[in-house]
């Protein structure tokens, strides 16, 4: 019973049950309430009583459903198919009532009121399908060449993919991933190597850290993304919600400044709880952790299935190596076994690098060039964080999800 009630009084479901029911219906009592008490009108009062539900539908999605990525798209195509779906709902049923009436000798306000009926369940209809088929997901190129777009997931068109993520921002950060590349490139010259580097914002052009003219360069020129880092602050270790977004917003400020186009996060020290998810999914499209090698909680360190979108699994590689600072993997025993697990999985490995730490040594980094080189050789592209989540994005995402092969952390 107990078990039975926590289910029941969950917050997401909960959340659900509110948008699926209660916005509805007070648009339908608001479109009878115009038409019989104010306004008498059928056509204005349908557009009105839709406006209004329209705007509040979009405003509670875009807060618990809609992520960062193409909000001004989704906002059109909302707009449009609502306002396709609802002019063709009560304009066939305004046709089909006259025809059904005519000659009946009813009066208007009873062939007005039963129109609306009939509208309110053919436009229900119709934005069924149409979401359906072009839907608010992120993944509408995907869709396109997906005809199994409508399974939970996006498994048809996914490949094995790996993803490259130096964190802090150190100017060993650069140095180490500019060097894999330009090794790499000496051997696969038409290969291009996008890299990662989760930035944080308090290490620019200070005592070690990379220079902003290294950054702009490598986003703009080698293709390159920087991820949010804020300052080097574990956020789960924040009591204050407002603190934790404020930390987020200042970052964001600076990354702008600095000329830097920031869409995900990556969290220092995988610091998140379900607060520092739900405010990251305001501002981000995903955020990675450190969960996989790093913690002993998941071993295999792949994300596959139903993603966790901020909760992205990463792969330690050189430093932190099984989660101890001074440890350290090797290229057959450990590096080249992943890329063969994603690969075997048809999963997306996110490598975590940290160049600065001592561990991060010459016997690592060409086991990192080895890596990368092996991943060509089998046929693994190598992509960003943001490419790789517009490959592996889930089609529909609802509420804080940890992913379908995530644990939670301790």
């Amino acid at each position: 019973m107990e078990k039975l009630f926590r289910k029941i009084s969950d917050k997401v479901l909960l959340q659900g049950v509110f948008i699926r029911t209660a916005i509805p219906a007070s648009s339908i009592i608001l479109m009878f309430g115009l038409y019989n008490l104010i306004l008498r009108n059928y056509w204005l009062s349908v557009a009105v009583s839709y406006i209004c539900g329209c705007v509040v539908w979009y405003l509670i999605n875009n807060k618990y459903t809609f992520t960062k990525k193409g909000k001004k798209k989704t906002l059109e195509k909302y707009i449009f198919n609502t306002a396709v779906c609802n002019f063709a709902a009560y304009g066939l049923s305004r046709i089909l009532i006259d025809a059904v009436f005519i000659g009946g000798g009813y009066n208007q306000t009873a062939c007005d009121n039963s129109a609306i009926v009939v509208g309110i369940g053919l436009s229900t209809v119709f934005l069924y399908y149409v979401q359906r088929l072009r839907g608010f997901a992120r993944h509408s190129e995907i869709a396109s060449r997906n005809p199994d777009f409508t399974k939970k997931t996006c498994d048809a068109a996914r490949k094995p993919i790996v993803t490259i993520i130096a964190d802090d921002g150190f100017a060993t950060d650069y140095t180490s991933l500019k060097e894999m590349v330009d090794s790499v490139s000496k051997s696969y010259p038409d290969k291009n190597i996008p890299c990662c580097i989760a930035l944080q914002t308090n290490v620019v052009h200070r005592l070690r850290g990379m220079a902003l003219e290294q950054a702009r360069y490598s986003q703009n020129e080698l293709g390159w993304e920087y991820c949010c880092h804020v300052d080097g602050t574990n956020l789960e270790k924040i009591e204050n919600e407002e603190a934790i977004e404020n930390k987020i917003r200042d970052s964001l400020k600076l990354y702008a400044k600095f000329g830097l186009d920031v869409n995900n996060i990556v969290y220092c020290e995988g610091g998140n709880d379900e607060r520092v998810r739900r405010i990251a999914r305001k501002y981000f499209n995903c955020g990675a952790t450190t969960i996989g090698s790093y913690t002993g909680n998941d071993p295999n360190g792949v994300n596959t299935g139903i993603i966790g979108s901020f909760y992205l699994k990463r792969w330690a590689l050189g430093s932190f190596y099984q989660g101890h600072g001074d440890g350290a993997g090797t290229f057959e025993n450990d590096y080249k076994t992943a890329v063969e697990r994603a690969i075997t999985n048809n999963g997306w490995l996110i490598f975590m690098l940290h160049p600065n730490n001592p561990a991060h040594d010459k016997v690592q980094q060409e086991y990192f060039v080895q890596t990368i080189k092996y991943c060509i050789e089998k046929g693994v592209e190598i992509v960003t964080l943001q490419q790789g989540y517009d490959i592996f994005g889930n089609a529909v995402e609802y509420g804080d999800f940890l992913g379908s092969t995530s644990l939670k952390p301790d």
